[in-house]
């Protein structure tokens, strides 16, 4: 959300409410890899009558101005994600970045993942880490390629005519 009042109106911040106390040197580095820069945190126990005590963490977040409102717009896809690394159903590293900055949701991305984790088993001239730092830095490349794989794999969209229009689109 983005504040309205406090002491930092119109800062990003995010919260998380959880029935056990977050472990900050766990969820700070997720909050990296999603590009987020935490510049404080504070915590408070949330009582609502006839429900158990949750913690409330928020996190006040390093963003340019510029950038909130891109950030807030894919909100939902961000949030989902986020849900997804802390239960363990996604992989943790730069390549969430791409939530944030792309069209691409947390399923996508760990399409992604997978596909570069099978590459290197062939012995890909390039470290992993240098792969998901061009494709987080070049989200575009890394949507054309989701769609490439979209358009001949996925039986809801695949078909020769998209296979076709995303080849092109790799092409340029």
């Amino acid at each position: 959300y983005v504040s309205e009042f406090s002491e930092h109106p119109g800062s990003l911040n995010l919260r998380i409410f959880s029935r056990q106390a977050l472990n900050l040197s766990r969820e700070l580095p997720v909050l990296s890899h999603f590009g987020f820069e935490v510049i404080d945190q504070y915590s408070r126990e949330v009582t609502l009558s006839g429900m158990p005590v949750v913690d409330m963490d928020n996190f006040r977040l390093e963003v340019r101005d510029d950038r909130i409102g891109q950030i807030m717009a894919r909100r939902v896809n961000i949030i989902g994600a986020l849900r997804d690394v802390f239960a363990g159903r996604c992989g943790d590293d730069e390549l969430n970045r791409l939530v944030v900055v792309s069209d691409l949701d947390a399923d996508e991305v760990e399409v992604l993942r997978a596909y570069l984790a099978y590459i290197h088993q062939h012995a890909l001239p390039f470290s992993a880490e240098l792969v998901r730092q061009t494709l987080v830095e070049h989200p575009s490349v890394a949507e054309a390629f989701i769609d490439w794989l979209a358009s001949r794999f996925d039986p809801a969209v695949a078909s020769e005519q998209a296979a076709a229009e995303s080849e092109a689109e790799l092409d340029h």
